[in-house]
């Protein structure tokens, strides 16, 4: 009967401890893909402004 008992304590660790490190899975992907995305909404607004400047300057002068 000890060792149930002792399953019974073990079995919600094991089950939090699964669920904390999906947690800290998925945050890890949240910020990776967050950065990427950042960076690609950089990258094209940095292209977008650029191209703007090209097709503008000619009017300007």
């Amino acid at each position: 009967m000890r060792i149930i008992a002792r399953m019974w304590i073990l079995i919600p660790c094991m089950v939090f401890g699964c669920l904390l490190s999906a947690c800290s899975v998925v945050g890890t992907a949240a910020s990776v893909t967050g950065s990427v995305v950042g960076t690609a909404v950089d990258v094209t607004t940095t292209a977008v402004s650029t191209t703007a400047d090209v097709v503008t300057s000619p009017v300007r002068d």
